[in-house]
């Protein structure tokens, strides 16, 4: 199949979407450097499917699938991208949407140079006016394009003492296919958390070049609902694998191997932190016991916690309250 030139493809992976998911196709849509906007229904239970229909605006532009299972939104996207028939692709969440001209500016500034082109996001809370924005990371809005390296984009989602995360993981850049077909692996379908900072890793630890402009507007919504808060061990334990995974890529330097083996502590801390939750409450001994074979650091910092818990229980006995996770970098509450 051949590629349209200068051209985008917008993926949304959408599940029981249908408040949202008009605004979002309707946004991708405006973009006039979008040749494809494609949904992947995954399975939902509700009208996320019509109600992106209804957001057509007759240009032959909007593909909708519609998965008979649920397989997250991992699968999802690996669905929308082998559909893909431009050059480049964004993913767009369901919840999200873009102001006009967005991705235009984003291929003009990138001007052939990058693989990976991203903008700071615009943060709005749900029921809010645009007019509240707030951008993620704070970029001045007078500069240029940052060059982003392997070892900048991991640093940026490592909780740091006294400094705020930039979670660089949330970007949602303009990709080149090429880029993408080169690590032949698109998103690990496991992987239901961190999905998207995983396959940034891999696509910039084989070479792609990567760059960070300020917002030019995807605005993502701020949900007290979000599923990005909801996760279990097991998703912790996917994020954990792939983090291993990371430090077994090849051609990586010394500084990048050292945040990789800060950001898998980090990283398994909080899955073995959830592990333990889970193996307390299905009164698996062994299982629990099992936690505690990682770094003497991640020892204390759970024994803490552990304490910590009990103590807060002791003294709180009807909190509602998850028990507080302290992490390895930082000693502060890990989201």
């Amino acid at each position: 199949m051949s590629l349209h030139q200068d051209t985008i493809a917008v993926i949304i992976a959408a599940y029981n979407a249908e408040n949202t998911i008009a605004q979002a196709v309707s946004s991708a849509l405006k973009q006039t450097i979008v040749s494809q906007v494609i949904v992947v229904d995954d399975a939902s239970n509700d009208a996320t499917s019509s109600n992106a229909q209804l957001a057509d605006d007759g240009t032959d532009r909007l593909i909708v699938v519609t998965q008979a299972i649920n397989q997250g939104p991992a699968a999802a996207r690996n669905v929308a991208l082998e559909r893909v028939t431009a050059n480049w692709f964004t993913v767009l969440d369901a919840d999200d949407y873009m102001l006009e001209a967005r991705l235009e500016k984003l291929l003009t500034l990138n001007n052939n140079e990058y693989d990976i082109l991203a903008d700071d996001l615009w943060l709005v809370r749900e029921g809010e006016s645009i007019d509240t924005k707030t951008s993620m990371l704070g970029i001045d809005a007078q500069s240029g394009i940052s060059p982003l390296t392997l070892e900048s984009f991991i640093s940026g989602n490592i909780p740091q003492k006294d400094k705020t995360r930039r979670e660089l993981g949330f970007l949602k850049p303009i990709i080149r296919m090429q880029a993408l077909r080169d690590i032949k692996t698109y998103y690990d379908e496991r992987m239901r958390l961190g999905e998207d900072y995983d396959l940034y890793v891999r696509l910039l630890a084989n070479g792609a070049k990567a760059g960070l402009t300020p917002a030019l507007g995807y605005v993502a919504i701020r949900r007290t609902d979000s599923l990005s808060g909801k996760h279990g061990h097991t998703d912790l334990q996917f994020l954990y694998e792939s983090t291993r995974a990371h430090q077994k890529l090849p051609n990586l330097s010394s500084e990048a191997k050292h945040l990789m083996r800060q950001a898998r502590s980090s990283v398994s801390l909080r899955y073995r932190w959830a592990k333990m939750i889970h193996d307390k409450k299905a009164k698996n001994l062994l299982g629990f016991l099992s936690c505690f074979l990682t770094s003497p650091k991640n020892i204390a910092l759970l024994l803490s916690n552990l304490v910590t818990s009990i103590l807060d229980r002791t003294m709180k006995p009807d909190s509602s309250k998850s028990p507080t996770v302290y992490t390895a970098q930082t000693n502060k509450v890990a989201k």
